[in-house]
């Protein structure tokens, strides 16, 4: 008789030894408030299957035990009372500075802490390869492994690339500011004009392969004198430029650019508001240093005819009459020279 009841605690013992055997440890979801519900699970999910397979243990059920550890207030302590398994393992992710860091905690079946380890990436597509390197550290429950920061192949290209381009907008992307001047001559078939020269405020905003410049100043002619029979034509008044030109050459010393834009222009004499387009062909002088000096030769097309009136007294009448003495649209020639901060 006393031979069959130990039979029955023996064959009692191994059932429950089969049974913790078949879960022996338990996974758990802490802080993945920065994931979505589903993310955060099939990162548990994939978390459990990689580390059965590294350790070749079995792992409690995933939702039941998720739901138990929450009954718990999320407190490991609680919950080993609940599911009694030789290993806990608590992970997590904290979004900080764009970074997604990964954490997993493995505790012991009286759920004291082991061991720690933590992974850095940059994006959910990295998730799977980091799972890996956390089941790996924490499979090994190397003391040189506590605690780490691992980061995927992936990450660090990433972060390389980041650097790189990080550099570049240092060095690329920048404001100058600073002076044009400028000759110019008009020329027509039926008429001839007189040099005028510019001057004015002049803004660059460069980046790698191009920039876009604004200016602002006053368009002069070198002569003063209204249109009177014999002489040359001239024109006047607040000179504007919007334009964009493309490096054709990368050289720090000297680059090559090319482009084109609109001088919009409110004219004095003759009185009129004209936009003209242009282009531009110049060198970009001391690309990185502070101070650049520039220059470029522009060509510029009147769409709009420029209109001179002759005024005409009549003495009889005591009237002034307006003769309209020219109609042309000028092609203009000019050499630009610019220095900017």
């Amino acid at each position: 008789m006393f031979s069959q009841k130990m039979n029955v605690l023996m064959l009692f013992l191994l059932i429950s030894i089969v049974n913790l055997s078949a879960q022996d440890m338990a996974i758990f979801v802490g802080n993945f408030t920065t994931l979505s519900e589903e993310d955060s699970k099939t990162f548990q999910v994939l978390f459990a299957k990689e580390y059965s397979t590294a350790t070749n243990k079995n792992v409690y059920d995933i939702s039941k035990a998720q739901e138990i550890y929450k009954e718990n207030n999320y407190n490991i302590v609680s919950t080993s009372e609940t599911i009694q398994v030789s290993e806990y393992i608590v992970i997590s992710a904290i979004t900080l500075n764009q970074k997604i860091m990964l954490d997993a905690v493995l505790y012991d079946n009286h759920a004291n802490k082991i061991f720690r380890v933590e992974n850095t990436v940059l994006s959910l597509d990295e998730l799977p390869n980091a799972c890996i390197s956390l089941v790996t550290l924490l499979s090994s429950k190397s003391e040189e492994a506590q605690p780490v920061h691992v980061e995927t192949q992936d990450t660090k290209v990433k972060q390389d690339k980041e650097v790189e381009q990080e550099k570049q907008d240092d060095f690329f992307l920048e404001k100058i500011i600073g002076v044009k001047f400028g000759g110019l001559q008009p020329f027509h078939d039926d008429t001839t004009f007189e040099p005028h020269i510019t001057i004015g405020f002049n803004m660059k905003i460069e980046s790698q392969k191009f920039f876009i410049e604004f200016g602002v100043g006053p368009l002069i002619p070198t002569v003063l004198d209204e249109i009177k029979d014999n002489t040359d034509l001239v024109y006047g008044g607040v000179n504007l430029e919007l334009g964009a030109c493309f490096y054709l050459s990368n050289n720090p010393m000297a680059s090559v650019y090319l482009g084109g834009g609109l001088n919009p222009r409110i004219l004095f004499y003759p009185s009129q508001i004209v936009i003209n387009p242009y282009i531009s062909f110049g060198l970009m002088f001391m690309r990185k240093s502070s101070m650049r000096v520039y220059t470029n030769i522009k060509i510029a097309q009147f769409i709009q005819e420029l209109k001179y009136k002759e005024d005409i007294w009549d003495s009889e009448n005591y009237m002034t009459s307006h003769i309209l003495r020219y109609k042309v649209r000028p092609l203009e020639l000019g050499l630009e020279v610019g220095v900017g901060w």
